[in-house]
């Protein structure tokens, strides 16, 4: 009896689909593998020079767990339409384990590509990731504004830290509008400004940004207060975290900003903690960070099934 073959084709929608699930899969994998051996390090790292309460742990996981939630929204708010937030929100948290992957470009491929299955077209998904970047720059820039009123900061990261404020001034969409242009021309696209989101899903993206942003800066804060009392108040502590994030969102080559947050965090907070228990809070903190976020990649993984 013959046996029935076919051909491969990846320009059938189906071969297509096939291939895009394994490779998702694939690089799924292994963005779990670098967050397992990045997440044993940073354990075996730890100075154990503080001591937190369990409840202390407990609201940071379930802060980061809500900062994690209100970016996630962030990255929906670009595209609209309240059908395909949903499938918009669980893509952004399969993602979140890829940015382990040294390169920095795991990321950005695994929500652009994941827009795709929420009706997005891939366009439109390119040039909103940008889009939530900068939301996310400015953000990180406005919030770590407050090290300027902040004593015993290094004068170069306090005068960084207060031109933050003027950051805002990027989100407006005419100015995006601008430079797509300039881009389409350079590479004869065209204009690619037409696939931006209108102004106001811009400003709601970057509410949704600073918000958790806001509740991870929060988590970090309630955790350095309870090791260190006095010498540097909890909405300072908030701005220091904020600076340093971006500090490690900005160096792209080290995954997720791994050791130049923690840099930056010792020098902001100099006046406020010994830079052990600064180091311990910062990798324990980050610790929490990579739990929840793979606790929302597994569970978002899973109501796909």
């Amino acid at each position: 009896m013959p046996r029935l073959t076919r051909k491969f084709d990846l320009r059938s929608s189906t071969d297509h689909r096939i291939v895009w699930r394994a490779t998702r899969l694939i690089l799924g994998l292994v963005a779990i593998g670098f967050l397992a051996v990045i997440l044993a390090r940073t354990w075996d790292d730890v100075v154990w020079q503080v001591q937190l309460s369990g409840w202390r742990l407990g609201v940071a996981g379930v802060l980061l767990l809500a900062a994690n939630g209100a970016l996630a929204r962030s990255w929906a708010s670009l595209f609209g339409g309240e059908a395909a937030r949903p499938q918009l929100v669980r893509g952004y948290f399969q993602a979140l384990p890829a940015k382990y992957i040294p390169g920095g470009w795991a990321q950005p491929i695994g929500q652009v590509g994941l827009a795709g299955e929420a009706g997005v077209g891939l366009g439109h998904a390119t040039v909103a990731y940008p889009v939530q970047v900068l939301c996310l720059v400015v953000a990180g820039a406005a919030m770590g504004s407050g090290l300027f009123l902040a004593r015993g900061v290094p004068p170069v990261l306090r005068w960084f830290a207060g031109a933050g404020l003027a950051s805002v001034v990027l989100l407006w969409r005419r100015w995006m509008e601008f430079t797509l242009g300039a881009i389409g021309k350079v590479f004869k696209r065209g204009s690619w400004g037409d696939l931006l989101p209108p102004q106001s899903s811009i400003w709601r993206s970057f509410g949704w940004t600073a918000l958790g942003l806001g509740f991870m800066a929060l988590s970090f804060a309630g955790l350095l207060t309870g090791v260190s009392a006095g010498g540097f108040p909890a909405p300072l502590a908030m701005s220091a975290f904020a600076f340093a994030w971006l500090a490690g969102f900005l160096a792209v080559p080290f995954p997720a900003g791994v050791g130049v947050r923690e840099g930056v965090l010792i020098a902001a907070l100099a006046g406020a903690a010994p830079a052990p228990v600064v180091i311990s809070i910062a990798l324990i903190h980050r610790a929490l960070q990579m739990v929840s976020e793979l606790v929302l990649a597994l569970g978002s993984g899973l109501q796909r099934l």
